[in-house]
Order: structure tokens, then C-alpha cells, then sequence
């Protein structure tokens, strides 16, 4: 098969995966401003669909530009090298390694996440989409390549930072909620309205800020890929730094995501774990904000949904503990937990049924 052709099947799955998660991560973004009543959800998916992509395009330059400076690194590297790829042409001992093997691993790896996306976003569960990348991307290589395609120190960093930023995310809103109400407790009456406006303000931090992370683990993907194919090489220090062309695609898919399908999923983060109102919505979106953009100029990949629940959950701990519903959140919770063990499954299964149609190596080592 020509190149040309593999590489532009693979370019729109991926940016397709990149367009499912606006349909279900990104929208959590978008929660908090609408279940406050702070926006109408018209206007508060514009203002999201134009902070997604500048931040998906800013902090990805903006970090290249700090990338001397020690523990300054894009999230999309990290996503790029948490699996090890031939280069096309490469001879193995399963045989020489084509474009079409190499499209049928990334596709594979990339359909498993997506479909995991597509299905708890129709019911409506906030699933972490990095969650189903690594799971899908990890386990597509194994079953082509075996256990040497998978970067396990990257893999610990990436889920790590998964893991730690929603234990941070709790105790900082929980406390952050409570000098809130601390410093407001005289206050008057047109507090209310400087809290929606600080609200408005939040939800747009937090739309850029999930650009910028989010918006990178589909350019770290698309990138390793093209220099994997011979079509792209790394920086001179090593690092993968994707092309304009790859930032700006997958700037617009991200947001076109959020654009379409936002809704469902913004009401079980913003309207079913803890009723919100304005100085609610505010603290959750900038505690958030501040963990996201943190890890997103020190190359970690975060769960945006993993944080801005978490933040929910601590901003309504801070009122009454019995204010959040905790079952709701338990079941969120286990979803998350089984994401990536599913994703590897299911797309082990998916690369095994497929090479043996089209006739690729299997490697289980």
C-alpha cells in the first residue's frame, strides 16, 4: 500500500480519537460554568471551543521555547515515547517492518481508546481518555512487537501523575473552598456577582488548560508515528516535537469535539456529584487550572476529568461531607480504574484477530 495512503488513514483515526475526547473529556471543562447557571451552554461552548484550541497551540510552543530549561518538557513527548516503534524498513526476527504494519498497530491502538470513549460517553460516564491512550497504545504494541515495545519508566510516569494530580486536587479544594468562606463571611450582596464573573473567568483557564494537556497526547501519537515511517525525526536533543501542520489538526479536532457533544457528560460532573453555585464552580475550575497547566509545562499527562471531579468532590466536602453524592462518584471511580486494564485487553484481542486476517505477526513475549 502507498505511504501517502497509510498515513492519511492513520491521520484522520487519530485525529478522530482526538475529536472523541472533546466529545467526552473536554466537556467536563465546560461543567462547572453551566450547572452554576454562570453561562448558557451556547455561550459557554463557544467561549470553551476557542480557549481548547489556543491552548493546545500556545503551551505546546511555549514549552518547546522553555525546553531549555530543566524539567520544562511537552506532554506531547511523553505520549510519543510510551511505546517503542521500528522504523519502517527496520529487519526484525518476525520479518521486515512495513508502513502497513506499523499503521495496523497505531490504528488498532487507537480504535481500541476510541471506542472505549464513544461508549462511556453515551452513558454518559466522565472516562479518562489518557487512561484509554496508554491502555490502547500499549497493548496494541505488545501484541505486534512483545513486552520491548513498551516504555514501562514511561508508562510509571504517565499513570503516576494520572493517580497523584485527583489526590492533590481533593485536599487543595477542599481548603482553598474553606478560605473562600472564610474570607466572604461578612461580605455583601453583590459578592454574588463578582463570584459569576470569576466563574466565567475559571471556565476559560480551564478550557485553555485542557487544551494545552489534552490537546498534546493525540500530537505525541500522530508524531511518533510519522518518525516511525521516516517521515519526521526528533529534535537534536532527543525530544519529539510535533509539526505546525499536527498542532493545529489536532488543536481543531479537540475543539470540535467539545463543540458537538459536550452536554451529556456536563451534567453528571457539574449537576449530580454536588450542586454548585458560583463561588463553587470557581474554586473547582481554579484549583483545577493550576494542576493542569503545572503538569502540562512539566510533560505529565493528566486526566482533566480525573481532576475537575476530584475538585468538585473536595469544593462540596468543604460545605458538608453529605453534600457530595459519593456513589455517584464511587462509580466514576471504578471506571476509571478499569479503563486501562480494558483498553490493553481489548485492543490485544483486536490486533490478534487482525493480524491473523491480513496475515501480521503476532508477538506474545
Amino acid at each position: 500500500m502507498d505511504i501517502v495512503i497509510v498515513v492519511v488513514i492513520f491521520v484522520i483515526i487519530a485525529l478522530f480519537f482526538d475529536y472523541s475526547n472533546g466529545l467526552n473529556d473536554a466537556a467536563n471543562a465546560l461543567a462547572t460554568t453551566v450547572s452554576t447557571g454562570a453561562l448558557s451552554p451556547k455561550k459557554t461552548l463557544i467561549l470553551g471551543v476557542i480557549c481548547e484550541f489556543l491552548g493546545a497551540v500556545i503551551v505546546v510552543y511555549l514549552t518547546l521555547w522553555l525546553g531549555s530549561i530543566p524539567f520544562f518538557k511537552t506532554v506531547a513527548d511523553t505520549m510519543g515515547k510510551i511505546v517503542a516503534l521500528p522504523t519502517v524498513g527496520d529487519t526484525l526476527s518476525t520479518g521486515v517492518f512495513s508502513i502497513e504494519w506499523l499503521g495496523i498497530i497505531m490504528c488498532i491502538g487507537l480504535l481500541g481508546a476510541m471506542l472505549w470513549n464513544i461508549v462511556t460517553w453515551y452513558f454518559g460516564i466522565p472516562v479518562s481518555a489518557s487512561h484509554a491512550l496508554i491502555g490502547g497504545m500499549c497493548g496494541s504494541a505488545y501484541s505486534a512487537l512483545g513486552t520491548d515495545a513498551i516504555k514501562i519508566e514511561v508508562v510509571i510516569t504517565a499513570v503516576s501523575a494520572l493517580i497523584i494530580s485527583p489526590l492533590i486536587a481533593i485536599p487543595t479544594a477542599y481548603l482553598l473552598m474553606k478560605l473562600i468562606y472564610y474570607l466572604v463571611r461578612h461580605s455583601t450582596p453583590d459578592i454574588k456577582e463578582r463570584f459569576r464573573k470569576g466563574v466565567i473567568l475559571s471556565s476559560a483557564a480551564f478550557a485553555f488548560s485542557h487544551g494545552a494537556n489534552d490537546g498534546q497526547k493525540t500530537m505525541g501519537i500522530i508524531t511518533v508515528f510519522l518518525i516511525s515511517a521516516g517521515l519526521w525525526n526528533l529534535s537534536p536533543h532527543g525530544t519529539i516535537e510535533p509539526p505546525l501542520w499536527v498542532v493545529i489538526a489536532c488543536a481543531v479536532a479537540i475543539a470540535l469535539g467539545v463543540a458537538t457533544g459536550g452536554f451529556r457528560v456536563m451534567k453528571t460532573v457539574g449537576m449530580k456529584i454536588f450542586k454548585l453555585r458560583y463561588e463553587h464552580g470557581f474554586n473547582a475550575q481554579a484549583v483545577s487550572t493550576a494542576i493542569i497547566l503545572g503538569n502540562s509545562f512539566i510533560g505529565f499527562p493528566v486526566s482533566t476529568t480525573h481532576v475537575i471531579t476530584t475538585s468538585v468532590m473536595g469544593t462540596g466536602s468543604a460545605k458538608r461531607i453529605s453534600a457530595v453524592k459519593w456513589g455517584i462518584g464511587k462509580k466514576i471511580i471504578i471506571t476509571w480504574i478499569i479503563t486501562i486494564p480494558a483498553c490493553f485487553i481489548f485492543t490485544v484481542l483486536l490486533y490478534f484477530m487482525v493480524a491473523l486476517l491480513l496475515g501480521f505477526p503476532i508477538s506474545f513475549y
